[in-house]
């Protein structure tokens, strides 16, 4: 999931169907880390010559293609919507990498005996996506705004956009919704928008703000001159 918003950020900008993906993630990660890595990780022998950094992450990456194509990566096929299998097999690699370097070290080894670290492999897929979609936005909206899902973007322009007034300066708005204002070039320019119940209209000439109004009322009568932007 997190390696998905990444490369869309990157390539478009922004992340595009992140609902849909975070939805399939979420049911292969937890069937996935349930049932085919938490219970056969506790019957290998982590001193096989297979824990080996050279060995053990390319046979992650098998298994998590094969587990993946399983579960639901042969629904993928008619569409040929074949990057999510990319997805998988970084993941694959990436845990394979990180878990063998990890149980090398002796306090992590005894750690992954405890009942508390069991418990917490369960419930990893779970406290990832609360981490990745409510508290890292939640912390740092700015930051998290390119990689959430339309639904989180709406919720912080709803936050951010009240926290700006008349004469402030354009550009430390746009550093708080990166992205959002690009069509604004020069410091010149209007918008006008409405996400969910939130509408606004921001007016902006040489980089700064001349006029911003926000309301959460249905139909908002917002009359803007010029070239308008929606």
């Amino acid at each position: 999931m997190l390696y998905f918003a990444v490369t869309e950020t990157i390539k478009n900008g922004e992340v595009d169907d992140f609902g849909v993906i975070i939805f399939w993630s979420a049911i292969f990660e937890l069937v996935a880390w349930a049932v085919f890595l938490v219970y056969p990780l506790k019957k290998l022998n982590h001193k096989s010559a297979l824990f080996s950094p050279l060995i053990f992450p390319f046979l992650t990456t098998f298994y998590s293609l094969v587990v993946f194509t399983l579960l639901i990566g042969w629904a993928f096929f008619p569409n040929q919507y074949y990057n999510v299998f990319e997805v998988a097999a970084v993941v694959g690699f990436s845990f394979g990498l990180i878990y063998v370097i990890l149980i090398k070290n002796e306090r992590f080894s005894g750690f992954f005996s405890g009942r508390v670290l069991n418990r917490f492999f369960l419930l990893y897929p779970f406290i990832f996506i609360v981490l990745f979609l409510w508290v890292f936005p939640t912390i740092m909206p700015s930051w998290a705004f390119r990689f959430m899902p339309d639904k989180t973007r709406s919720e912080i322009i709803e936050q951010t956009i009240p926290q700006f007034k008349v004469g402030d300066k354009f550009g430390a708005l746009q550093r708080s919704l990166p992205g959002y204002f690009d069509f604004i070039e020069n410091g010149n320019g209007n918008h006008f928008a409405q996400v969910g119940g939130f509408s606004f209209v921001i007016e902006v000439k040489n980089n700064k703000i001349i006029r911003l109004e926000h309301s959460k009322q249905d139909n908002p009568d917002f009359t803007i001159y010029g070239n308008t932007k929606h």
